[in-house]
């Protein structure tokens, strides 16, 4: 639905702020940062979407790394 939203209307920088929001609840950090930088660019002047940007890249840089892996013995 966000998607179609933001299909219809690319220049609208709120339904790219909701689909950050919804992508972070999903757990897709990478596509909610995309997201919310998109919103950042058409509309650079609304501090709650740099506020949510950081918030993200922070989340983002308090995350364990990625867990590799077990290998199977042979």
């Amino acid at each position: 639905m966000l998607r179609a939203a933001i299909r219809a209307r690319p220049d609208h920088a709120w339904s790219h702020e909701a689909l950050s929001s919804a992508l972070e609840a999903k757990g897709d950090r990478d596509g909610a940062i995309a997201a919310i930088r998109e919103a950042i660019a058409l509309n650079p002047d609304e501090p709650a979407y740099r506020t949510q940007l950081a918030a993200l890249l922070k989340s983002q840089s308090e995350s364990p790394p990625p867990t590799p892996p077990e290998s199977s013995p042979k």
